[in-house]
């Protein structure tokens, strides 16, 4: 428990101001809560699934059916990670200071280290040659290989290139991250965000074009053929994307997605299992748009992902729509048959009354976090994938199991790519709470937050804008945090709070 006691000579400077300070305290606190003045806390990326060639990055390689701690030891100092990807059997973060951390299987150089040795622990990329003086701010991972941007606008790439996925001209493998061509289609043009399937990319650019390259036999680079691709190509916009602005995509095996500005959902590539959601049944060398009927109707998407061979959108109203391969259960509607078009995933049972805020695909399985920060799944379970503490299929969603590593987190992004057997969430540790209460000599703070982050306790020298907050002490929480503080409170100047140092 934490306690703020203040001496007899303050109490009698707060017996008349005791239910404004209540009232005006905890409007303060909560204000500063809410806001996220309160700094960034630290949070941690979590994983599960299979873990054969140590892509949970748990040091071991040991699969996971439950959450455990990427990078236990904390090895890289606590960096903090922004953004999250998976490729079949490798890991990437990337960093809020622009740097890229990979890890698991590095056959075909996937991890850009310069080596083919598997890592079971994250690892930097290398930041010379290409990439040297650069900060990068938007990562993808293939089957075998990786994507990012950097702040020169460019895209790069490194691993497996047997199908021209890296983009760069050739077919040879690179250990090392290498520029994809950037005259061509993207002469003068800037990219914004890259997605990668098993052997094909997609970038879009920051006009909202959207280009591709790497294997394109069954018309997943959307050009009007089917011939492999080196180097990017642009997108057919003489169709269906004609006029829109492209602001998502994402890769499954051999298909893609596009999420444009006004909540359309556009595809092509192969439909073999329905995951273009077109109705047709035919594979598609040109974009077509998403069938839009019955409930779904009149929604606008606001998020979209892609499994190996299945898709997923969510809408604006939180209700995630499914649509292609459903062999073990991945589109959540409780059946095991495809759907050519969209169905809602089953909204009662744990979902019921609640709203949906962020999606991810993998190979067969699917995941959904909700605004109550609980974090479901579905679909198949071999090695854990689901994360329920099982390895059973799950036709219908099911609660991830939250009670370790991820007990007192909220998870702030999701990544399960199109070919991987394993999930990862990124969280941020959880504000400080705090509860007042009185006594006739005293005033009572209860802090409690998430476990071993330091929170800074001050009090406010003076109201008059702006500002001064004086620090009094350092606390650092676990479940039963403590603090002991006495203070002698001048007058119209009794607020408190606490923010990481």
């Amino acid at each position: 428990m934490n306690l703020l006691r203040l001496t007899k000579r303050s109490q009698n400077a707060m017996s008349g101001r005791r239910s404004a300070l209540a009232q005006a305290g905890l409007g303060l606190l909560a204000m500063l809560m809410s806001s996220g003045l309160a700094g960034n806390l630290h949070g941690m990326v979590v994983a599960w699934g299979r873990n054969t060639w140590g892509q949970l990055g748990d040091g071991t390689t040991a699969d996971r059916n439950v959450p455990v701690l990427v990078d236990p030891a904390n090895s890289l100092g606590g960096l903090k990670v922004s953004a999250l990807a998976t490729g079949q059997a490798h890991s990437l973060a990337l960093t809020t200071d622009g740097r890229v951390l990979a890890w698991g299987r590095n056959t075909s150089g996937d991890l850009g280290d310069g080596t083919q040795e598997d890592r079971y622990l994250p690892t930097p990329i290398a930041a010379a040659g290409a990439l040297a003086g650069k900060s990068l701010s938007a990562i993808a991972a293939g089957q075998d290989f990786s994507l990012a941007v950097a702040s020169d606008g460019k895209a790069y790439a490194w691993g497996n290139n047997a199908q021209g996925e890296l983009g760069n001209g050739n077919t040879t493998d690179q250990p090392l991250p290498v520029p994809v061509t950037a005259d061509g289609i993207l002469t003068n043009k800037s990219v914004a965000l890259v997605a990668a399937g098993s052997y094909h990319s997609l970038a879009v650019t920051t006009d909202g074009q959207v280009v591709a390259w790497g294997y394109n036999r069954t018309g997943a680079l959307g050009d009007g053929t089917t011939a492999n691709r080196t180097s990017p190509v642009a997108v057919t916009t003489n169709g269906a994307l004609g006029g829109q602005r492209i602001v998502a995509v994402v890769a499954g095996e051999y298909h893609s997605l596009a999420l444009s500005a006004s909540g359309t959902v556009f595809s092509w590539g192969l439909n073999f299992d329905g995951q273009l959601g077109d109705g047709s049944g035919l594979d598609s060398s040109l974009p077509v748009a998403l069938n839009r009927t019955n409930l779904f109707a009149g929604k606008a998407v606001i998020a979209i992902a892609a499994g190996l061979g299945h898709s997923l959108a969510l809408t604006e109203d939180g209700v995630v729509y499914a649509w292609g391969d459903n062999s073990v259960g991945q589109l959540g509607d409780g059946t095991t048959q495809e759907r050519d078009t969209p169905v809602p995933v089953a909204t009662n049972g744990v979902f019921a009354g609640k709203r949906v805020t962020a999606i991810a695909a993998g190979a067969g399985h699917s995941l959904a976090l909700a605004d109550d920060g609980q974090l479901y799944s579905w679909g198949a379970n071999v090695f854990g994938r689901l994360g329920d503490g099982s390895v059973s299929q799950r036709n219908l969603p099911v609660a991830v199991d939250m009670s370790g590593v991820l007990g007192d987190q909220i998870i702030t992004a999701l990544a399960a790519g199109s070919q991987a057997f394993h999930s990862l969430v990124l969280t941020v540790g959880r504000p400080p709470k705090t509860e007042i209460s009185y006594s006739p000599n005293s005033i009572r703070f209860k802090i409690t937050g998430s476990p071993s982050t330091t929170y800074q306790f001050q009090r406010a020298a003076t109201l008059s804008p702006p500002v001064l907050w004086l620090p009094i002490t350092n606390l650092t929480t676990d479940v039963d945090g403590s603090l002991n503080y006495q203070d002698e409170v001048p007058e119209k100047q009794a607020f408190w709070r606490f923010t990481p140092p």
